[in-house]
């Protein structure tokens, strides 16, 4: 009974953080308005977290830290994140477009004009 707790709670997790690269590329546009909101930035900030996730020095300080009890709840919720997220912010990136090409064209247009 208590895995199936636990799949289950770990399951809202996942739904409740999907397309989270998303709000926070319309939200990054808030504190990095020089930058953000981006065309799909919310896929590419996926991404990017996933490549940072499994580059070398992450994978040395996971070794190094040793599988505690629940490890493997852990590494279950963050490959089914990591495989989940970029798919649903592509589809919440896809509906926001009416937001962030505007943006993203206006921003461009300032900086021409400021150079």
């Amino acid at each position: 009974m208590k895995a199936a707790l636990d799949l289950l709670f770990m399951a809202l997790i996942g739904a409740s953080s999907a397309g989270c690269g998303t709000i926070c590329n319309l939200a990054g546009g808030i504190a990095h308005p020089d930058s953000e909101p981006r065309v799909f930035g919310g896929f590419i900030k996926d991404v990017e977290i996933i490549e940072s996730a499994v580059s070398k020095p992450s994978q040395q300080y996971l070794q190094n830290q040793g599988a505690g009890e629940g490890a493997g709840y852990a590494v279950v919720a963050i490959v089914a994140l990591a495989s989940v997220d970029p798919v649903l912010s592509l589809v919440a990136d896809t509906l926001t477009l009416p937001i962030t090409i505007p943006l993203q064209e206006r921003r461009i247009a300032l900086r021409q004009e400021s150079n």
